[in-house]
C-alpha cells in the first residue's frame, strides 16, 4: 500500500484481531504516510548542477521529489522539494 505526499496525516490504516467468538482482541493502528523510494544517485557537475531521468510512474503521478546532499569538509548541506 501506498500514499501520495498529501495523505500524510489524512487518515489510517486500521488492522483487527479477532478472537474465536469474533470479538475485537486488539487493534493496530498504522498511520498513512507517503511512500519515500530512491529514484538515483547523482553526481555533479564543476558548477554543482546535476540531471536525472525519472521513470514515467513518478512523473505521471502526485510525486514530491526530494534531493539532498548531505554535505562534506568544504561543502555545505543542502536540499530542495519539487512537487
Amino acid at each position: 500500500m501506498s500514499a501520495t505526499p498529501a495523505a500524510r496525516d489524512s487518515g489510517y490504516l486500521a488492522i483487527i484481531f479477532l478472537n474465536a467468538q469474533g470479538r475485537e482482541e486488539r487493534r493496530e493502528i498504522i498511520p498513512l504516510l507517503p511512500s519515500e523510494v530512491p529514484l538515483a544517485e547523482a553526481r555533479t557537475d564543476g558548477e554543482g548542477r546535476f540531471v536525472t531521468s525519472l521513470p514515467q510512474p513518478v512523473t505521471a503521478g502526485e510525486a514530491e521529489i526530494h534531493a539532498v546532499y548531505p554535505g562534506n569538509d568544504r561543502l555545505r548541506a543542502v536540499a530542495a522539494v519539487a512537487q
